[in-house]
């Protein structure tokens, strides 16, 4: 009993420090247990990834995040002990097509926190990198009455390396 809140208490003095440390990678609130929900429940976002040269950008993943002061921020979650990001997530295909599926529960429980939705990277340090237009991170807008489900960004053009 002892020995299991050393352990505990361990290791929420380094999920403290994680945290600190990736500021920009808040974990929002946890959510009530997932429902079974099906797709046609989901938000869904869409869009076509392309590098400046206009080809397709495939198997790139890309995240949904919201943002807050113009940061974005990525669930985190605590998979097989190990801090994770668990934002819902979509990979691109040959063509650069994407689909981020989008539990209706989540945007709820965001929405408490702001209202301003975005989506993007992770860059080489696992911290949230909002796609942009012209300097501007692109922001992701439902439809609060819940008639449209899908959101279609259309083309993206990214600098990837």
């Amino acid at each position: 009993m002892v020995i299991a809140r050393f352990i505990c208490a361990a290791l929420l003095v380094l999920a403290s420090a994680f945290c600190l440390s990736r500021a920009r990678a808040l974990a929002a609130p946890e959510l009530a247990p997932q429902s079974n929900s099906s797709s046609a429940e989901k938000f869904l976002i869409a869009g076509t990834l392309l590098h400046k040269d206009g080809l397709p950008a495939p198997r790139k993943t890309v995240f949904f995040f919201f943002m807050q002061d113009g940061v974005a921020y990525a669930k985190l979650g605590l998979q097989a002990g190990v801090i994770k990001v668990v934002s819902p997530s979509g990979k691109s295909d040959i063509k650069g097509r994407f689909t981020i599926e989008v539990d209706p529960a989540l945007i709820k429980e965001w929405r408490a926190i702001s209202t301003a939705f975005t989506i993007g990277f992770l860059d080489e340090n696992r911290q949230p990198l909002p796609l942009t237009r012209n300097g501007v991170p692109i922001t992701v807008n439902f439809d609060d009455q819940g008639k449209s489900k899908k959101v279609d960004l259309g083309e993206i053009t990214v600098d990837l390396k």
